[in-house]
């Protein structure tokens, strides 16, 4: 699959301004194809969402590795290539936010009494649901914190309802399953041995020389 024939939305809502030039088709200019099992991984995971066929899309997709070595660059491009062919929310369609954003969303409804459940709704109607850092901020590690039930909830909502989540982490995937696991509980560690996870190379791509 060339990156560069996939189609992309110039949709910016929640996506950060230093994030409104990535997509697919300059993804591989930028950051070249250092690993080609990565890519060939990374084919897998867009030919697979592009499908929107909940019987081929995967439950969770994992993104790892430091920072600065491509992985929100990738999660954007491959939203807008989602937002392009479907369209922003709806039953069919993708959404993407950052993690901080989502808890603030959740904790401003929750200051105007409403259940998390109720809030989370409006996040998880589409058939993808894409969130960045998803292990920022130390709260996630204080057990019944907000970060940690919300982070729980969405993917058990995401494995029951046949949605697909797509996340990023600055955590390499061992530390990211062991999080899960101790975090997240043996009901949400148990159905993520079927996703896909892609590791990024341990580059910081913001620092090479353009």
């Amino acid at each position: 699959m060339d990156f560069k024939e996939i189609q992309s939305s110039p949709y910016t809502f929640n996506i950060s301004r230093q994030h409104w030039g990535s997509h697919l088709y300059n993804f591989e200019n930028r950051y070249d194809r250092y690993d080609a099992k990565l890519f060939a991984k990374l084919e897998l995971i867009v030919d697979k969402l592009l499908s929107f066929d909940p019987e081929v899309c995967p439950r969770y997709v994992f993104l790892c590795g430091v920072p600065g070595n491509g992985k929100t660059h990738f999660m954007v491009g491959l939203y807008r290539a989602l937002v392009k062919k479907k369209g922003y929310a709806g039953g069919n369609g993708a959404t993407f936010i950052e993690f901080r954003e989502l808890i603030a969303d959740m904790i401003q409804g929750f200051d105007s009494k409403i259940p998390i459940r109720t809030a989370l709704s409006a996040w998880t109607k589409p058939r993808v649901l894409l969130i960045d850092d998803i292990t920022s901020g130390e709260r996630l590690l204080k057990e019944g914190s907000m970060e940690q039930t919300v982070l729980r909830d969405i993917f058990i909502e995401r494995y029951e309802t046949k949605g697909t989540l797509v996340v990023s982490t600055n955590m390499l995937w061992p530390e990211l399953n062991q999080f899960i696991s101790t975090n997240l509980g043996e009901y949400v560690s148990s159905r993520t041995t079927d996703s896909i996870v892609a590791q990024f190379p341990k580059i910081d791509f913001r620092r090479r020389k353009q």
